[in-house]
Order: C-alpha cells, then structure tokens, then sequence
C-alpha cells in the first residue's frame, strides 16, 4: 500500500553510526490494519537507528494520541500516548526464528519496513483499561451503569455457597 511506504527505511545507503528519522502516524495508517482498536490518531514516531555491520538497532518513541473506545461508557475518546521501544535487525539466514525485539535479515536486504513494528508497538503501548478522565464518560451510561450495577462498592455480600470454605483451615 502507498501509505505505509513511508514506513519503508532504506538503511543500505546509510553510513554506520546514528541516523534519526521522524515519521508521522495519522488516521490513515491505522485503516490500512485489520481489527485495529485504534480508529484514529495523530502520533509523531522518532526513529533512531544505530547501523553496524552486523546489526541494525532501532530506538522508537512515540508522542501524540490515538482515538479508543472507553471501556466504561462505551464512547470514544483521545487517548495521551507517549512510549519508548526497541527493535534489533541482524543480518543472517532467515531460518532463525524472530523473537519479540530482534528479527533477522537476510544479507541481501537493502530496506525494512517498518509500519507493522510500529503499530504493534503503538498498541502494546496502551493501557490494559482505558477511560475517559474523570468526569468525561457519558453521563447517561453512568446513570444506566448505576441502575443495573449488581452491587455498591464496598458491599460486603458474600455468597454463601463459599462460605463454608472460609472455615477451612490449611496446615
């Protein structure tokens, strides 16, 4: 896809030593992935890579927001993101199996593509729970979350099926 070529990192040409790039993540870049839970945003991703004969180290950070779904009230909303990864690419037969931070290159590869990196690492980057900040959920779904909750919290109701249990004590 013509978008995601401006992933695509020629380091042949480059001299070894440090190189920084800067690239731009936008609403367009996440519709080129299937299933995303990112529907839009708007990241700067500064690159650095670190060229040496055997090996290709890249720094990543990224700054900006992505556009999620709160996972209380079900709206979206723009999430801050700022994070810090790192990426390994050696030179060497393609028989090694990649691991999460270094993937092998064969000796003939003049380029590498970076998009998937990068947008795995934009996701692994966001929170296991994500909320508005305090006070932005949709007030009617608090209202309705707060009529059909089960439970205040902080009540104390056990399930009596388990208290038995509560007597059992282990040597």
């Amino acid at each position: 896809m013509k978008t995601l070529d401006q992933y695509i990192v020629p380091f042949s040409g480059l001299s070894v030593g440090r190189h920084e790039f800067t690239l731009e993540v936008k609403d367009e870049f996440f519709g080129c992935f299937e299933a995303s839970e990112i529907s839009k945003g708007d990241l700067e991703v500064k690159v650095t890579l670190e060229k040496s004969a055997a090996m290709l180290e890249f720094q990543f950070r990224f700054a900006g927001k992505v556009r999620v779904l709160c996972d209380l009230c079900m709206e979206e909303f723009d999430m801050p993101l700022e994070a810090e990864e790192k990426l390994i690419a050696k030179f060497g037969d393609e028989e090694f199996e990649n691991t999460d931070d270094i993937v092998v290159l064969p000796h003939a590869e003049h380029q590498i593509q970076l998009a998937q990196y990068i947008y795995e690492f934009i996701h692994l980057s966001l929170p296991a729970r994500r909320v508005h900040p305090e006070g932005e959920c949709d007030p009617e779904m608090i209202r309705k979350l707060d009529e059909f909750g089960s439970r205040e919290p902080g009540d104390d109701e056990t399930d009596p099926r388990w208290d038995m249990l509560k007597n059992i004590r282990l040597n």
